[in-house]
């Protein structure tokens, strides 16, 4: 994926946010890496919880992998740690204003 692509994405995902939703992504992108670097294991729980923020059903847990899985799967193999960092930070906001 370029990098070109990569900024689209994410660009697309940023459409419509506002500054004090930009400041929460921020503090909890930031939560995000500081526990990582505390060791914590996050990597497979925050891959699941955007697998299933998408609404894609994680049949590829049980050998069978369709279309969207894999092209979701691969998007997630190619983004650097920060790009996933910014993708969980706004899976977390999307779920927390849907509790709310």
């Amino acid at each position: 994926m370029t990098n070109s692509a990569r900024g689209k994405l994410i660009r697309s995902y940023m459409k419509g946010i506002s500054d004090s939703e930009l400041a929460r992504i921020t503090k909890l992108t930031r939560r995000t890496i500081s526990k990582a670097k505390a060791g914590e294991d996050i990597s497979f729980e925050k891959m699941m919880t955007i697998v299933e923020t998408l609404g894609i059903e994680p049949s590829f847990l049980h050998g069978e992998l369709d279309a969207r899985n894999l092209k979701v799967l691969n998007l997630w193999q190619q983004l650097s740690s920060k790009e996933k960092d910014i993708y969980i930070a706004l899976l977390e906001i999307n779920a927390a204003n849907k509790k709310s």
